[in-house]
């Protein structure tokens, strides 16, 4: 369920951590949404030659989970994404346990911003990092009331 947490309640300092892993269906799915059906992500014999242990997860999937974060979490439901950089330093596999941490780095009072640093990890390896930017709208608006 969304957390609509206002302003106010988020903490600089404060950090969640996400489990995942990526499954040959939700791999496919994404392929089919995206269009993108490049050798590196769905022929294993091709990326073996090119020295990767299987096919890699894609890119735009990562995005996904840390939309999820976002979205969901932190800042949650009253966050609207003002701006994502990620660098990509290593492949994630198929069934591979993952891990997002996200951290809460910076809150502007004025612009009602928040800046979420985030890394994603396999095991020991570093998979990709970077910062988000949210902008979190007014928690005392509900135009859902009657």
């Amino acid at each position: 369920m969304t957390q609509l947490r206002s302003f106010a309640d988020l903490e600089v300092g404060e950090v969640l951590e996400l489990p995942f892993r990526i499954n040959r269906e939700q791999h496919e799915a994404f392929a089919a949404l995206a269009g993108d059906h490049s050798l590196v992500h769905s022929d294993p014999e091709w990326a073996h030659s090119r020295g990767f242990d299987d096919v890699i997860v894609y890119g735009g999937v990562l995005l996904a989970k840390l939309s999820h974060l976002l979205g969901m979490h932190m800042p949650g439901g009253l966050g609207v994404s003002a701006r994502w950089e990620i660098d990509y330093h290593a492949p994630l596999y198929l069934e591979e346990a993952a891990l997002l941490v996200g951290e809460l780095e910076r809150k502007s009072e004025a612009t009602r911003t928040v800046k979420i640093k985030y890394r994603i990890h396999a095991g020991e390896r570093l998979i990709a990092s970077g910062v988000a930017r949210s902008l979190v709208l007014d928690d005392t608006l509900d135009d859902r009331a009657p």
